[in-house]
C-alpha cells in the first residue's frame, strides 16, 4: 500500500517535503495539480510527504501493476499490514510481504523490515494463498478482470473490488 515509504522515510526525507515540491513531482509526471484532490480526498490526513508516497507508490508500482493486470489474466493483492519500524511511518512498504509470504517471520533478520512481533497470522494466509497457486494455479480470490478484484492482505484481509478507484483513473492517459 505504501511501496515507496521504503525509499523516502529511512532517508528522512518526508517531513520535509513541501506542497510546492510535490506539485514539481506531479508536473514530472505530466500531472495536473488538480489530481492532489483525489489523493487528499483519499488520505485527508496526510502531510505532502505522506502524499508524495502515495503519487511515487502509485506511479512506480501500482499503476504499472494495475496495467499489466488489464492485459494479462493476473491475480492481483495488496499488502496493508504496516511495519512498525520508523513509528509506523514505514508502512506497508516495498519487500515487507516477502517474508510473510515464504512464512519466516520466525528469522530474527526479517525483524529489519517488520519490526518486532509482526503478526503470524498473515503470514499464514499469504504463505497458504501462494502455496494453493503454485499448486492449484488458484490463490482463493478472482482473476483481475472487469471487477477489477484485488486480494488485501493485512490484520484484516478482504478482497475488495476497485480499490481507490480515484487514484487509479488520474493515471489514465498518463501511465
Amino acid at each position: 500500500s505504501e511501496e515507496h515509504a521504503f525509499f523516502l522515510v529511512p532517508a528522512g526525507i518526508v517531513p520535509h517535503i513541501t506542497e510546492d515540491y510535490l506539485r514539481t513531482v506531479l508536473a514530472g509526471y505530466r500531472l495536473d495539480p488538480s489530481v492532489l484532490d483525489a489523493y487528499r480526498d483519499q488520505y485527508p490526513d496526510s502531510s505532502p510527504g505522506e502524499l508524495m508516497i502515495a503519487v511515487m507508490t502509485d506511479w512506480f508500482f501500482r499503476i504499472p501493476a494495475v496495467r499489466v493486470a488489464e492485459a494479462h489474466p493476473a491475480h492481483v493483492y495488496e499488502f496493508t499490514w504496516r511495519s512498525t519500524l520508523f513509528d509506523g511511518n514505514l508502512g506497508a512498504c516495498h519487500a515487507l510481504e516477502i517474508p510473510f509470504v515464504f512464512d519466516v517471520l520466525a528469522k530474527p533478520e526479517t525483524a529489519r523490515i517488520t519490526g518486532p512481533n509482526p503478526p503470524q497470522a498473515v503470514a499464514d494466509e499469504m504463505h497458504r494463498a501462494w502455496v494453493d497457486f503454485v499448486r492449484d494455479g488458484d490463490p482463493g480470490w478472482a482473476q483481475y478482470g472487469s471487477e477489477r478484484t484485488v486480494k488485501m492482505f493485512g490484520t484484516e484481509s478482504a478482497v475488495v473490488d476497485d480499490p481507490r478507484p480515484d487514484t487509479r483513473t488520474v493515471w489514465d492517459g498518463a501511465r
